[in-house]
Formats: structure tokens, C-alpha cells, sequence
């Protein structure tokens, strides 16, 4: 029970120190792809670290960017509760990026993010394993 508690509170918390690299909402329609492609929810298609799935014990795993500049991370795990943590979002029109602000077990999270073409993935060595988490728009 300890560990599935660990690996909940891992993901979202590897989320947030991590630099991505490209997603827009591939599939919507209208002027709001146009402003802001930025604007969806991106499932969690794939995370590792190193050899280990981290999704194998989540239904799944969501980032949704909204038009009120609010972020909302959800992990709903197998055999648990949903845990959402929220936070916003500022964007800087020049060079589309996004740079998200989250609030973790009373700390102060801040990463840049650049969305384009409907997914991101991110790769950071973590000790000796590499990290590894991959997004798609819905």
C-alpha cells in the first residue's frame, strides 16, 4: 500500500520538474486552435523510469491547460482515490511558452513548458535510470 501511495505522489511530482517539448490540441476546431492550441487535455501515454512502467498502476493520467489560465494535474491509480493538484499557467506569446506554477505539499513548483503539435515527452536522468513520460492531446 506504501509503495502505490509513492509511486501517486511520484508522478505528478516528476511532472513538475521536468522541461517539455511540444503539444497543441491537434484535434479541436475553430479560432481557439488558432490562438491558443495550448488549450486541452493531454493524456499520459507512457512513463519509465528506467525499466519500470509507472502507468501499470494508474487508470490514468491527465494534464488539462485551460482558457482561465488554471493547470490541473489528475492521477487516479488502480486502487485509490484521484488526486488532483492545480495551479496556473502564464504564456508568453512570442515564443509559446507556457510557464506553469504548482503547489505540492506545501512547495512552490515553476516549469516552462513549449506546446506544439499534440504531444510532449520528457527525458531526464534520475540517479542511474533514465525518467521518461510521454503526452497526447485528447
Amino acid at each position: 500500500m506504501k509503495a502505490i501511495f509513492l509511486k501517486i505522489l511520484a508522478l505528478p511530482l516528476l511532472f513538475t520538474f521536468f522541461m517539455f517539448s511540444g503539444c497543441d490540441a491537434e484535434n479541436s476546431g475553430g479560432i481557439k486552435t488558432i490562438t491558443h492550441p495550448y488549450i486541452a487535455e493531454y493524456q499520459c501515454v507512457e512513463a519509465k523510469l528506467g525499466e519500470i512502467d509507472l502507468l501499470k498502476d494508474f487508470e490514468y493520467f491527465t494534464i488539462n491547460f485551460n482558457d482561465t489560465k488554471e493547470i490541473e494535474v489528475n492521477a487516479k491509480p488502480k486502487y485509490g482515490q484521484l488526486k488532483s493538484v492545480k495551479g496556473s499557467y502564464t504564456v508568453d506569446e512570442n515564443t509559446n511558452e507556457l510557464n506553469c506554477d504548482f503547489g505540492i505539499l506545501g512547495y512552490n513548483f515553476k516549469q516552462k513548458i513549449i506546446i506544439d503539435k499534440g504531444e510532449f515527452c520528457v527525458s531526464k536522468p534520475i540517479g542511474d535510470k533514465l525518467f521518461f513520460i510521454k503526452f497526447k492531446a485528447k
